[in-house]
């Protein structure tokens, strides 16, 4: 696959830390949407410009039931970057908790109920983040974008 054919995902800060900065035993591994994709493969994981300091609290709780430590996680929002931050693989979609009031299939401890869970792995983390804004659901960034995650990673763009 070339850069040029890879989507990116906006995501809140701090969650894209939780799938980036964390010890892979209590990484976040499922991306809670509440709707579904047919993209399997790679996607630029993007981390937002909003900060929320109860997400930084739901963050910390879910590290504890993953069985990590508090304090995994950066307190300070400057801890936290901006721009496209990874790549990350999406192996699977499930919507076995979509449509209930609590979580029902095998998803994990970050899995969250009424959700779709987006199954990701292979998380390789941009040694500098991608400096561009985001958007909702799916979208294509700039070609601009692409050749700089490209000359990072050796993905031709």
């Amino acid at each position: 696959m070339t850069a040029s054919n890879i989507p990116a995902l906006t995501l809140h800060r701090p969650w894209p830390y939780c799938i980036t900065g964390l010890y892979e035993l209590v990484a976040k591994r499922v991306e809670n949407r509440s709707w579904a994709t047919r993209h399997r493969g790679d996607l630029l994981l993007h981390a937002g410009r909003r900060w929320n300091t109860r997400d930084l609290q739901a963050a910390c709780r879910f590290v504890h039931v993953s069985g990590g430590r508090p304090g995994l996680i950066p307190a300070a929002e400057q801890a936290h970057p901006t721009g496209v931050v990874a790549t990350v693989r999406v192996v699977d979609v499930c919507a076995g908790s979509a449509h209930t009031d609590t979580v029902v299939c095998g998803c994990g401890p970050w899995a969250m109920p009424g959700q779709y869970h987006w199954r990701i792995d292979q998380v390789r983390v941009l040694p500098s983040p991608v400096e561009c804004r985001g958007a909702q659901g799916l979208w294509r960034p700039s070609p601009e974008v692409l050749a700089q995650v490209s000359a990072q990673t050796g993905v031709p763009a």
